[in-house]
C-alpha cells in the first residue's frame, strides 16, 4: 500500500534531502508526484523527508478511496484570501472545507449522518468550540448498517434507519405496484411494534415503530435514545380473548375490565387511557388499545444458550453479527447481537451498549471488535 503525495502550487520537483542540490535528486524535469511506500523506513533522512511531506501536503490514501474519514491527522493548508483559516480534504464528504465548518457540521450532525461521531470533527470542535458538549445521543449500530436488510456501506434514510433500496421496496408495496407495474409478492409487510422507553426522570414514553421485526424496531429506537433513557422490557400486560370480534383485548390493571383500554397515536408516540377508571377521554383519535408483541430482555449467556438450543437457527449465515430483537438485561440501552461461528456450530452473543460478550466455548472467548 502506498501514499500518493502531490503539490499543485509548485512547478519544481519535490525535493529529497538525501541528494545534493537545492531541488534534490538532480532531476532535469518536473516531478509533481511522489509515491511513498508505507513500509518502515530506517534511513533517518528519508524518514524526516516523508514526515514533513505528509504534514505539509494533501494526502490521498486507501481511507479516502473508501469514502471514510481518515483517522490520521489530515493535511492542512492555508489560503491568502481567508487569513487565519485552515483547510483540509475530508474523505467522508469528498470535499475541501475549513476546520471551523467541520466543527459546525459535527455539532449539527444527527445520528446516522456522515459527520456523526467523526474523530476528526471532534478534534476541530475542541479547537474552535472548547465549551461544546457531545450531542446527547447513544448509538450502538454502525452508521452504514441498514436496520432492515443488514447490508453495510449504503446510504440510509435518517428518519427510519433503512437503506434507500428497502425504502423503495416499501414504497412500491404501499402503492400496490412496482416498476414493472405488477403487485409486489415477495415483500414482507411491516407491522407496528410498541417499545416503551423510560427517560432519566422516570417518565415512560411508548414509541410506536413500523418495522418488519422486533430487531428493526429496537434498532430504530436505540439510534436516538436520549441520554439516561432505558428501554423497558418485560412489562406486564394482561389481555383477554374476545370471542365475538375474534381478537385479544387489553385488560385494565385496576378493575380487570377488558376492552375498555383506549389508545391514540401522536406521531410515533402512543397515549393510553382507561375508560373504565378514568372516565371519558379528552380529545379525538382514541380507539381500542391493540395487543402487540412485548419487548423481552435476557443476559448474553442466556441468549447464547437459547440460540444454541434452537435447531432451526443452525443454518443461519455464519460469521455475521445479527441483531436478535432482545434487549440486554444488564444495561437496557443495547440490543443483543448473535454470531454463528460456523454452520451447525455455537453462537456468540454481545451487546454494544455495555460491552458484555459471551461465547459457549472457551476457545471462542474474545473481546468485542
Amino acid at each position: 500500500m502506498h501514499l500518493l503525495i502531490w503539490d499543485t502550487s509548485l512547478s519544481q520537483p519535490v525535493g529529497c534531502p538525501c541528494t545534493e542540490g537545492d531541488l534534490g535528486c538532480n532531476s532535469p524535469g518536473p516531478l509533481p508526484v511522489v509515491i511513498a511506500p508505507l513500509e518502515p523506513i530506517f534511513d533517518p533522512l528519508h524518514a524526516e523527508f516523508l514526515r514533513k511531506a505528509l504534514m505539509a501536503k494533501p494526502v490521498i490514501s486507501d481511507f479516502g478511496r473508501q469514502g471514510r474519514s481518515m483517522t490520521l491527522r489530515p493535511a492542512y493548508r492555508f489560503n491568502d484570501l481567508t487569513p487565519g483559516q485552515r483547510y483540509f480534504d475530508c474523505g467522508a464528504l469528498r470535499a475541501t472545507m475549513s476546520t471551523g465548518a467541520c466543527a459546525q457540521r459535527w455539532l449539527a450532525a444527527i445520528a446516522g449522518g456522515t459527520c456523526h461521531q467523526c474523530s476528526i470533527g471532534r478534534t476541530h470542535v475542541a479547537e474552535h468550540v472548547p465549551t461544546a458538549t457531545v450531542p446527547k445521543h447513544q448509538r450502538h449500530h454502525s452508521e452504514s448498517d441498514c436496520l432492515r436488510c443488514g447490508r453495510t456501506g449504503l446510504r440510509l434514510i435518517q428518519l427510519t434507519g433503512v437503506c434507500v433500496s428497502c425504502a423503495n421496496r416499501e414504497a412500491e408495496w404501499r402503492k400496490g405496484r412496482n416498476s414493472k407495474g405488477t403487485r409486489p409478492v415477495k415483500f414482507t409487510p411491516p407491522h407496528e411494534f410498541e417499545i416503551p422507553v423510560r427517560t432519566a426522570d422516570g417518565i415512560i414514553t411508548r414509541r410506536l415503530m413500523l418495522a418488519q421485526d422486533m430487531a428493526e424496531a429496537l434498532g430504530a429506537v436505540l439510534r436516538d435514545l436520549p441520554e439516561g433513557a432505558q428501554v423497558v422490557a418485560g412489562e406486564r400486560c394482561r389481555t383477554a380473548w374476545n370471542q365475538r370480534v375474534g381478537r385479544f383485548e387489553q385488560v385494565c390493571g385496576l378493575c380487570d375490565a377488558a376492552g375498555l383500554v383506549l389508545e391514540r397515536r401522536r406521531r410515533k408516540v402512543l397515549e393510553r387511557h382507561a375508560w373504565c377508571c378514568g372516565g371519558d377521554p379528552s380529545g379525538e383519535g382514541w380507539e381500542l388499545a391493540q395487543a402487540r408483541a412485548r419487548v423481552s430482555a435476557m443476559s448474553a449467556a442466556s441468549k447464547a444458550a437459547w440460540l444454541d438450543a434452537n435447531p432451526d437457527l443452525a443454518g443461519e449465515t455464519p460469521e455475521v453479527w445479527t441483531p436478535t430483537g432482545t434487549v440486554c438485561v444488564g444495561c437496557h440501552t443495547g440490543q443483543l447481537e448473535g454470531l454463528l461461528t460456523k454452520p451447525g456450530g455455537h453462537w456468540r452473543v454481545r451487546c454494544r451498549g455495555c460491552g458484555v460478550y459471551h461465547a459457549t466455548s472457551r476457545a471462542e472467548m474474545q473481546p468485542i471488535e
